[in-house]
């Protein structure tokens, strides 16, 4: 009991860019809405300009390459929770450029709902209706596991990283009429 009193939030989180099913920006931005500043742990060769500007722009407060040495790591990871921002040198000018890039071209259209699967579409509606993992999977006999894959999925392909702006989208695009929205009712098992 008393080491439970003296437990205290973590101030950092290392997020492995590669481990499944969350992976990537998302995972960053779920650590990012806790109390964590995350710090992104992943293969060099997945460090592209727009990688490291997704990561960043979700929250990110430093990368590490897993070829970094412990060193290294651990000197990174003291930085980050002392509110620096560490990021390798040669990510830095990379980042700049997409950051300058992003500023003077005009803002993308946001992908649609039409661009989604069905079941995926499907899995959206029931998110709009507020419903959790465990209750999709149930409604859609399918397993929790496929229900967190399928709501990953489908923000990944809408580029959102929040159950709330999937919501607002879908309503959003069915109130516009846009194609490929639309109200779903799952039948009752």
């Amino acid at each position: 009991m008393s080491l439970a009193g003296r437990a205290r939030t973590p101030a950092i989180a290392l997020v492995d860019l590669d481990l499944p099913p969350a992976g990537g920006a998302a995972a960053v931005t779920s650590v990012r809405n806790s109390v964590a500043a995350p710090v992104v742990w992943c293969s060099g060769s997945r460090l592209t300009p727009d990688v490291v500007y997704e990561l960043v722009r979700c929250g990110a407060v430093g990368i590490l390459r897993k070829e970094t040495a412990v060193s290294g790591v651990v000197r990174t990871l003291r930085a980050a929770g002392n509110g620096e921002t560490p990021l390798p040198r040669n990510l830095v000018a990379g980042l700049l450029n997409q950051i300058h890039s992003l500023a003077s071209s005009p803002a993308p259209t946001p992908p649609t709902i039409a661009t989604l699967s069905m079941r995926e579409r499907e899995v959206l509606a029931l998110v709009a209706r507020g419903y959790s993992n465990h209750t999709i999977a149930n409604k859609l006999s399918i397993s929790e596991f496929m229900a967190k894959r399928h709501v990953q999925d489908m923000l990944n392909k809408l580029a959102l990283h929040r159950r709330q702006d999937a919501a607002t989208r879908f309503r959003e695009e069915v109130k516009a009429g846009v194609s490929g929205a639309y109200s779903f009712e799952p039948e009752e098992s």
